[in-house]
Parts: structure tokens; C-alpha cells; sequence
């Protein structure tokens, strides 16, 4: 019974986001919260592949901040520069496929007392994207792992906060 359960817990969560969302790592629990953060991550996809940037902010907190891995707060994305960013990313793209597959879900306490959960989701991603270039259209790939801050927000709905 054990094993069946390890089986269909996936399963159950890939049937929500579809066929081609997320994949979902076994030790990820069915809950409504991670079927919430893992559509989050399915709309993230499909704007991905879209190259949709309104999609993208639908889905970002208002109070989104990344600083790119580098100390540098030159480098710092806030959500008022996300449109531009995402706008300047895609100039060049003419094509997205992007797999994922969660490999981790972590609940946390606000560091605000009495502020929205916070959870942070570990995947790894495949992106292949064709870039039109003086020389030609090109196909890119890159494989890795991320990882994306969500929050709940007072709408009830998991939005951004860093990430993208």
C-alpha cells in the first residue's frame, strides 16, 4: 500500500498542472498548498514558452526582488523593472520549450510575524529556446537547477517573490 501511495501522489499532482507541467518529485506532499505553488509553476511555464510577460507579472508579487546571485545591487531585479527585463530577455527569442520538474516544496513562517507563509521551491529545468541572430536563428539549451521564493498573498493566491 505504501509503494502504491509513493506512485500516485505524483501522479495525482502531474494530473492537476497537465501533461506537460511540472514534473513532481516523489517526496513532494499532496497538499493544497503544493498543488497551489506547483500550478504557479505550470502558468510560469506556459508564459515562459509564450514568452508572455503580462502572464509573467500576473504571477509575481508586488514586493518581487532578486538580486542575481550576485552581491552587486546594480544587478538587484525589483518588480518595477520585471516588465522591461522580461520584455528586453525575450527581444531575441522566437521560440521557448521549457520542461521542470519540483524537486522540493518548503514551508516557512514570515519573517514578519503574523506575515503570509512563504515557500520555497527547489526545481530543475530544461530550456531550449531559438534566438534569431545577425548570423541566423540559433537553438540554445540549458539544464540546471533553480530556485523560486512564493508567497501567500492577502488575495489567497501564491504569487513570486524571487525567482523568476
Amino acid at each position: 500500500m505504501r509503494n502504491a501511495a509513493i506512485v500516485l501522489v505524483p501522479l495525482a499532482l502531474l494530473a492537476i498542472v497537465g501533461c506537460r507541467g511540472p514534473q513532481v518529485a516523489p517526496a513532494i506532499p499532496d497538499t493544497p498548498e503544493a498543488r497551489a505553488i506547483i500550478e504557479v509553476l505550470e502558468s510560469y511555464r506556459k508564459a515562459m514558452e509564450a514568452r508572455d510577460v503580462d502572464a509573467i507579472l500576473a504571477i509575481a508579487s508586488r514586493t518581487y526582488h532578486d538580486n542575481m546571485g550576485s552581491p552587486d545591487p546594480e544587478t538587484d531585479i525589483y518588480f518595477h523593472d520585471l516588465d522591461l527585463k522580461l520584455a528586453e530577455d525575450f527581444e531575441q527569442v522566437r521560440r521557448i520549450r521549457l520542461d521542470m520538474e519540483v524537486l522540493r516544496i518548503e514551508m516557512h513562517e514570515s519573517e514578519i510575524e503574523g506575515g503570509p507563509p512563504i515557500a520555497t521551491v527547489r526545481y530543475r529545468y530544461d530550456v531550449r529556446y531559438q534566438l534569431s541572430m545577425p548570423s541566423g536563428e540559433k537553438w540554445h539549451n540549458s539544464l540546471d537547477v533553480n530556485q523560486m521564493m512564493l508567497q501567500l498573498e492577502d488575495d489567497g493566491a501564491w504569487r513570486v517573490l524571487s525567482g523568476l
